[in-house]
């Protein structure tokens, strides 16, 4: 069994760390948090995340949004 780090698994621990992934600034990370329902959450004092579900997050951005029948 080979053991992976955090990193390698995706994820990001840390405030710096997603902004560094995102290449964005604090202040907007926050802004997507609250916003545009970005997948970070902070547990006991540390904001969490992973990379697979923020290229998810991206992806859905990007697809078309399913519109109701009426």
């Amino acid at each position: 069994m080979v053991n992976r780090t955090a990193a390698q698994d995706g994820a990001l621990m840390g405030m710096k760390e997603i902004c560094r992934y995102m290449d964005k600034s604090e202040p907007t990370i926050i802004r997507y948090i609250n916003t545009m329902s970005f997948p970070a959450k902070k547990v006991n004092g540390v904001w969490l995340s992973d990379a697979g579900l923020i290229r998810e997050w991206r992806l859905a951005l990007l697809l078309p949004h399913k519109q109701k029948k009426r």
